[in-house]
Formats: structure tokens, C-alpha cells, sequence
């Protein structure tokens, strides 16, 4: 829902606003499905990522590479 808002108040005022949608990093997967979901129905052009999400675990993790092949490939396009 915060993703929809974002994107709703962005889209409402282009001229001076570019919404980033949120990721839950701490599920890679959800990470991932929430990035596609952002950019291809919300179009959003940017995510926030967290540097901490709750553990020992650093953004070059490899339990990240989920999220990671998504952005990949959403920079391809």
C-alpha cells in the first residue's frame, strides 16, 4: 500500500516529484516481486534500499541475489 501511495502522490505532481518504491530486503523473493511489481505497473524508475534490515547480513549477501537478478534486469530494458 505505501508503494501505491508513493506512487500515487509522484504521479499526481511529475514536474517536481520522483517517488523510489520500498523493498523488503529482509525477503529476498518479496524483494524481488516488489521490485517487477514497482517499475512495471507503478512506474517507478528508482527503489530505497535498506543498508540494515534486521541481522548480520550486508547488501553483497549472496541470500540477495534475487533482488539483485531483478534489478538487473529491470536495467536492461
Amino acid at each position: 500500500m505505501q508503494n501505491e501511495t508513493i506512487a500515487e502522490v509522484a504521479a499526481a505532481h511529475p514536474e517536481r516529484l520522483c517517488g523510489a518504491a520500498t523493498v523488503p530486503m529482509q525477503d529476498p523473493q518479496a524483494a524481488a516481486r516488489v521490485l517487477r511489481r514497482a517499475v512495471l505497473e507503478l512506474g517507478f524508475r528508482s527503489v530505497q534500499v535498506a543498508t540494515y534490515f534486521g541481522g548480520p547480513r550486508f547488501l553483497d549477501d549472496p541470500a540477495l541475489d534475487p533482488f539483485w537478478r531483478a534489478a538487473e534486469e529491470r536495467r536492461k530494458r
